[in-house]
């Protein structure tokens, strides 16, 4: 157990843009080893949204792996928003693990009713293996 936690942390450096009401990905984690064969990650993460014309809600989402396809980790839960107003919105989840030698997680937003583009101002993202 002495490898246990194990981290990773990664934030943007530059501007993402959120395109229109389209699941966008903003940030992720490089692929951690995991030194059990089964366990848990706990994720953390944030994002400031600068929120697109016509835009009333935004999902953050915590998704294994690093695209917007992967498996959604915890829920995901659109929060109220206004446009052209920057919002900050927390994401976390548990995870469970077997049967694989690494993970990997990546923090994705979507706008709900927008019609034109979001700015995610800021952003950030850390995983422990536990």
């Amino acid at each position: 157990m002495s490898d246990l936690p194990r981290t990773s942390a990664n934030q943007i450096t530059a501007n993402v843009t959120v395109n229109t009401t389209v699941e966008t990905l903003i940030v992720s984690t490089v692929s951690i080893p995991v030194p059990l064969v089964s366990g848990f990650a706990f994720i953390w993460a944030f994002a400031q949204l600068t929120q697109g014309a016509g835009g009333t809600t935004c999902t953050p989402r915590i998704r294994r792996g690093n695209s917007t396809t992967g498996t959604l980790v915890g829920t995901a839960n659109a929060v109220t928003t206004i446009a052209g107003n920057t919002v900050t919105l927390e994401v976390a989840g548990l995870d469970s693990y077997s049967a694989q030698d690494a993970a990997q997680y990546s923090l994705t937003l979507q706008q709900g009713a927008g019609s034109a583009n979001g700015t995610c101002v800021g952003a950030a993202i850390i995983v422990f293996i536990i």
